[in-house]
């Protein structure tokens, strides 16, 4: 794992922005929002592809102020990284937005960007615990967080963001029996499992799981901490029973039966 001071890059030093301007974008920020305030950042982990993992913050800092750096950074490496996660800056300022009309989440103050995926940014805070910020849902169609999904300790959407505060998790004791077990269960749900394997193979009873999909809590339980990774089959949803489970929970009981027979 190789470590580099942020300031660096590619031996370029990284161009650090003003937040006095305003953005390009329809809903902008006051021009005084971010005045005087520039994160600095100790340093960043690399994978042996070069790929960006990890960013530690010298000091405690506001996310909307991370958000709006990323968004605005003239560093090519980030900018690089933000759009291979499919994060452009046009985004990132978005996010930076919501989160700055939002000071309950925008001014939660985060040490560390410790996950960096295709759908969430995840943060480690002050607090100890972890912040997830997506710019979509995180639960595939919309599902309900399930007993194998790590617990929410509170969530939320702003504007087309979403986030989800949650315990922070640790990894690096897992092993592949108990990984197993855990998809197992999942999949007798009914749920489809999704990029969780090394190699893509699930025929093989013995395809290694990717331990980075899962996480243990301070209890000792496993839980799946990507819920993208499992969704339910169409068919789930266009379940009559579930239809009506459905039914029943926005409007109450009703009998299907006397309103049939009424009809004939």
């Amino acid at each position: 794992m190789k470590i580099l001071p942020l300031n660096y890059t590619y031996n370029v030093p990284l161009n650090r922005v003003s937040f006095s301007r305003s953005f390009n974008t329809d809903n902008k920020l006051k021009a005084d929002t971010f005045d005087a305030h520039v994160i600095y950042m100790a340093n960043m982990e690399k994978d042996k592809s070069n790929n960006l993992v990890f960013i530690k913050f010298k000091q405690p800092v506001e996310l909307k102020k991370v958000f709006a750096e990323l968004g605005n950074t003239e560093d090519d490496y980030i900018r690089e990284q933000m759009d291979k996660k499919l994060h452009p800056q046009g985004t990132l300022i978005y996010i930076a937005e919501q989160l700055n009309k939002n000071p309950k989440i925008g001014d939660i103050k985060v040490k560390a960007l410790i996950g960096l995926g295709a759908y969430a940014f995840a943060f480690e805070t002050v607090d100890g615990d972890v912040v997830k910020i997506s710019d979509t849902n995180h639960f595939p169609n919309n599902r309900k967080p399930d007993d194998f999904d790590l617990p929410i300790k509170k969530r939320g959407s702003l504007g087309d963001c979403y986030y989800y505060l949650e315990e922070k998790i640790t990894q690096e004791d897992l092993t592949q029996e108990e990984l197993r077990t855990l998809v197992k269960y999942i999949k007798s749900k009914g749920y489809t499992m999704r990029d969780y394997l090394v190699h893509f193979d699930d025929d093989d009873p013995d395809a290694i799981i990717k331990t980075r999909q899962f996480g243990r809590t301070k209890d000792g339980k496993v839980y799946l901490i990507d819920p993208g990774c499992a969704t339910k089959p169409p068919s789930y949803y266009f379940n009559i029973k579930h239809l009506k489970n459905k039914i029943k929970e926005k409007f109450g009981s009703f009998n299907f039966s006397k309103a049939g027979d009424k009809d004939k």
